[in-house]
């Protein structure tokens, strides 16, 4: 089409609690998005569609002279359309079902029609009663008349003149040339048909060849047209956009890491950061950066705070500190100003370690809720609002979504003398063999671990405090403790849409060894970690770390 008319709530990707709409509609024409009880005003122009009358059909048209230069005649069939092209076809005497005398907006009344058209500026109309129903003529003075005909089945409109691209009638009246006109009627009308004609030549040419230049293969080479969009984050070894992103941090106000001398050649389209070079450069006294952001984002840095929902709540409680000390300037609107406040924050975090699909979603709920406060509600009340909506994300998104996993669907795939492995540190996981030991379930947990990070020391430690009988293995052991495993049990980064899931390194091998010894494999998942993005391998998106020979 076009151009598209639908519901407003169609173009926004995401509703009020930050969930991605399942039914968003994204499209390359115009739309004209619309709420309940709206009007419109659509930048419609004329178009008109030759329909071919089957020989059968057009026997049976009778014709009547409506005035003296115009014959009509009214015809009723079945539309058929194949291949761009319509015909008119006797129509079955099966499909007629009912009455068909009323219109589907209901009776129309004359006067009422003739009211309206004088309130919309049309003066010179005048009505007439025929044998099947109501003749209604329009006189304009800058335009040729209209005709309008309403019978009890059908309604015919009878206008003259053509119509430019622009939507402007190209012929005009005037009362000095009207005898004249009346004259040459003929002439006029086959000097339209004809201009009709080569108009509809030229523009079915203009159609074929856009039609023939579509179909042409891509150009080759490497053409700038037919480059897919790529994100900067995957352009690391592009200069231009090195640059760019430079100016674009040094415009925030935000630290630039500095990358390492020795980069892997594999993955020199990804960032690849140096160590300990994050605070060289920051100002504490006139940086635009709260303070809560510049120790959370250190803590990412370093590692101390690790785990896709670990790394939301510390991002959530660090805005509301945000939020909670921001004083909106005079002249300033809070649902603008708060932010661009925001925005350098963010791309600090983001330097420090890159957003976890949690963190994104979080994020976009936050500016969803900011931009819906009205300028008209004072500051202390939206800060109390924007508290509460986060709140209101952790609750439902994170705590409420734990504990229907946990207590709903993986407490019943848990049966007794089970023996259950699992893969590093994950709180989800963790809180599932929790609520089971608390239920009486009886069974056996192997913890599987690899380096550098070796999270699953913190994992058994918890395990052994509940009082849950474990085993610790690291990564290469996998293929020796999987014979008596009985059901795999892991966490998850992100669920893309394509179905694969995102994880930390190690968990693809711990779900092959599984699939090769038929072991069932269950990902624990909440929904606000579900991601549009698609990928189906490690290399072309990946977070990339730097850990020293120390740590290993």
């Amino acid at each position: 089409p076009q151009r598209l008319v639908l519901p407003e709530s169609y173009v926004r990707p995401y509703d009020a609690f930050g969930r991605r709409i399942e039914h968003y509609v994204n499209a390359n024409v115009p739309t004209h998005p619309y709420n309940r009880g709206d009007v419109l005003t659509l930048p419609l122009r004329r178009h008109y569609e030759k329909v071919i009358i089957a020989n059968e059909l057009a026997s049976q048209l009778h014709l009547s002279e409506v005035n003296n230069s115009a014959l009509i005649a009214a015809v009723r069939g079945a539309l058929h359309v194949c291949d761009n092209k319509h015909t008119l076809q006797v129509e079955d005497s099966k499909t007629i079902v009912g009455n068909h005398n009323d219109y589907l907006c209901g009776k129309i009344i004359v006067d009422e029609l003739l009211s309206r058209l004088s309130k919309m500026g049309m003066l010179n109309v005048s009505s007439e009663k025929t044998i099947t129903g109501y003749s209604i003529f329009l006189n304009s003075e800058s335009a040729e008349d209209a005709h309008i005909m309403l019978e009890d089945d059908c309604t015919h409109v009878i206008t003259y003149g053509s119509v430019n691209e622009d939507g402007a009638d190209t012929r005009k009246k005037s009362k000095k040339g009207q005898k004249h006109q009346d004259d040459s009627n003929t002439e006029s009308r086959s000097g339209r048909t004809e201009e009709s004609k080569s108009s509809r030549k030229k523009k079915e040419n203009k159609q074929h060849q856009e039609q023939k230049s579509n179909t042409k293969p891509p150009p080759t080479g490497g053409a700038r047209s037919s480059r897919p969009r790529v994100s900067s984050m995957l352009q690391a070894d592009d200069q231009k956009v090195l640059a760019k992103y430079a100016k674009s941090l040094q415009k925030q106000q935000v630290p630039q890491r500095k990358t390492i001398q020795k980069q892997v050649e594999m993955f020199a389209h990804l960032y690849q950061y140096a160590p300990d070079t994050l605070t060289h450069d920051i100002s504490f006294s006139n940086s635009v950066i709260h303070p809560a952001i510049i120790k959370l984002g250190l803590q990412y840095a370093e590692g101390i705070i690790c785990g896709s929902n670990a790394r939301c709540v510390a991002l959530l409680a660090a805005l509301k500190k945000v939020i909670r000390d921001y004083q909106v300037p005079t002249h300033k609107v809070l649902s603008r100003d708060l932010e661009q406040k925001l925005r350098p924050c963010i791309t600090f975090i983001n330097q420090c370690r890159p957003l976890s699909v949690s963190m994104g979603s979080a994020i976009k709920y936050i500016k969803l809720q900011i931009s819906e406060i009205s300028p008209d509600v004072s500051e202390k009340e939206a800060k109390d609002r924007l508290c509460n909506s986060i709140d209101r994300f952790y609750n439902e998104r994170i705590k409420y979504a734990d504990e229907s996993i946990s207590k709903t669907y993986a407490l019943t795939k848990i049966n007794d003398n089970e023996v259950i492995l699992v893969y590093a540190f994950s709180s989800l996981v963790l809180k599932i063999l929790s609520d089971a030991h608390e239920k009486g379930k009886i069974f056996r947990v192997i913890v599987v671990d690899s380096r550098p990070k070796l999270e699953g020391r913190e994992l058994v430690q918890r395990l052994v405090e509940v009082g849950i009988r474990c085993s610790y293995v690291l990564i290469n052991a996998i293929s020796y403790v999987m014979k008596e495993v009985t059901m795999v049990l892991l966490g998850a980064h992100a669920l893309l849409a394509n179905g694969y899931v995102t994880s930390r390194v190690g968990t693809a091998l711990v779900a092959a060894v599984a699939h090769s010894y038929n072991v069932p494999v269950l990902v624990c998942c909440e929904t606000y970690k579900f991601y549009e993005r698609v990928q189906t391998d490690a290399f072309v998106s990946n977070e990339l770390a730097f850990f020293s020979t120390n740590s290993w």
